[in-house]
């Protein structure tokens, strides 16, 4: 029987959880202490909706057809 390892830490960058929560909390507890506080509001409503759309192409003659022309 083959016994598997599971590491905690991530791959690529050495961080544990424990030591990205903990940074996390920091962060977030400096965020708090930096400034002065003030109520978040939403933005003013000026009419319009305005909604962009970006198309993304995957070459230069599309092999097939991709979204939103799908079909």
């Amino acid at each position: 029987m083959k016994r598997y390892v599971l590491n905690s830490d991530c791959a690529g960058c050495g961080i544990s959880r424990r030591q990205f929560l903990t940074s996390c909390a920091m962060c977030a507890g400096a965020a708090v202490l930096s400034g002065k506080p003030e109520p978040v509001r939403a933005g003013e409503n000026n009419g319009k909706m305005r909604i962009r759309i970006v198309y993304s192409l995957h070459a230069v003659k599309q092999p097939r057809p991709d979204w939103p022309n799908i079909g």
